[in-house]
């Protein structure tokens, strides 16, 4: 045991190293913001060393056509859709901390990759937008998600899993509630090929 024991501790150094090579490091202040602002999806993607560019709803405290446009365009960052207040932003670790530092803005929640967004019907996405901006995102609200094909017992599982209720199902379309704040637990399911609002649907 003692022969091995500086081994040992030379493995112990090597794995501390890779955790501080894994992490980057951040200003007390943005750590505040991160924490005050932002969702820990958000958080962890803005301390890897290398974080992908993702889409994100961010709250302001006012009009985002009227008021945002040059505070969007000085830091670079560009807008994928808003409604009023709330945004769909495309981000990555450099424009985040920046965007949380400044005072308009009030929350920004992880939603998934860019090209994710196509799957969301416009009007669904608005109306997703509109409850984040009235602080109602946690709310169930029911809608329409089509897969592929016809989803398995494991599709179902992981809908749920996602912390939503599947309320029926008719072929490859699935009828279920939940939160607008949990969007980007489905988005991770790729079977799911396009979302849309239950009053659409009822009309077609």
């Amino acid at each position: 045991m003692i022969r091995r024991l500086p081994a040992v501790l030379v493995v112990c150094a090597l794995a501390l190293f890779a955790c501080r090579e894994e992490r980057r490091d951040l200003a007390p202040k943005t750590e505040e913001l991160l924490r005050a602002k932002a969702d820990e999806t958000i958080a962890s993607i803005v301390k890897a060393p290398e974080s992908p560019r993702f889409a994100a709803v961010v709250v302001f405290g006012s009009d985002v056509f009227l008021h945002q446009s040059a505070m969007l365009e000085r830091n670079g960052i560009s807008l994928l859709d808003s409604f009023d207040n709330v945004a769909i932003l495309v981000l990555d670790a450099r424009v985040t901390p920046p965007l949380l530092a400044e005072d308009t803005v009030r929350k920004v929640r992880y939603l998934g990759p860019p090209t994710a967004l196509a799957r969301f019907h416009p009007a669904f996405l608005l109306s997703a937008l509109r409850l984040f901006g009235e602080g109602r995102e946690e709310e169930p609200v029911p809608f329409f998600i089509s897969f592929r094909t016809p989803p398995a017992e494991a599709d179902i599982r992981a809908v749920q899993d996602a912390g939503y209720t599947v309320r029926s199902r008719d072929g490859a379309v699935l009828t279920v509630s939940g939160p607008p704040a949990r969007l980007s637990r489905l988005l991770e399911i790729n079977r799911i090929i396009y979302y849309e609002g239950a009053s659409k649907l009822r009309t077609m």
